[in-house]
């Protein structure tokens, strides 16, 4: 009798063993499943932040270009003088401005000079901002401003920074390459040594020559 209440006691044993066993299963496919859908909602969420945080990038971007194309028209017809040391208002500007272009060869009966006024780039230095009629009055400005060469005064196009960075860098290259006994030449975006026209790569930080 004893032996028969030992059996069945084993065999009761047995079974809740076995049935732990399987709840033990059954818990750790539930909680594989649940980490899994986790997961997946956490990858949903991620890529639906990276989906906008682009497109609110690109549209950052697009306003930005926006602006840039808006700036760079209404500076379209203006240039900016540097090097010319002004004293007083507003008058002294436009007569430091006829004496530059009358340097040049240009004289203010030729053009028409809509406005000029002064403007400060830093602490201690200014330029002359000269809005002008058209740009055949701009072209023949520009086209004779290599007479200031060997002057501290020079003309240039009114740019936006990234611009008057590009140029500045541009300007830099061609002194190294005219002390070193080259033809130089200067242009917007771009110049030509010796003959060969080179343009301003921005990923490269140089001037680079243009294959054709």
């Amino acid at each position: 009798m004893r032996r028969l209440l030992e059996e069945a006691k084993q065999e009761i044993l047995d079974k809740v063993e076995q049935k732990g066993e399987e709840i033990k299963r059954e818990l750790k496919k539930e909680m594989k499943e649940e980490i899994e859908k986790i997961r997946k909602e956490e990858r949903k969420a991620r890529e639906k932040l990276e989906n906008e945080l682009k497109e609110l990038k690109e549209k950052v971007q697009e306003m930005e270009k926006k602006n840039i194309d808006q700036e760079r028209r209404e500076r379209r017809l203006n240039i900016v003088i540097k090097g010319v040391e002004v004293k007083g208002g507003n008058v002294n500007v436009r007569e430091a401005m006829t004496g530059v272009f009358e340097k040049m060869g240009v004289y203010e009966r030729e053009i028409n000079v809509k406005d000029a006024y002064m403007i400060r780039v830093k602490e201690n230095e200014s330029m002359i901002v000269a809005k002008l009629n058209s740009m055949y009055d701009k072209r023949m400005i520009m086209e004779k401003k290599s007479k200031l060469r060997g002057t501290r005064v020079y003309v240039d196009d009114d740019m936006t920074k990234s611009e008057r960075d590009r140029q500045s860098a541009i300007r830099v290259w061609a002194k190294k390459e005219r002390d070193k006994g080259m033809r130089v030449k200067v242009g917007f975006g771009r110049g030509w040594l010796n003959g060969k026209e080179y343009v301003w790569e921005n990923d490269r930080r140089c001037m680079c020559e243009v294959n054709f």
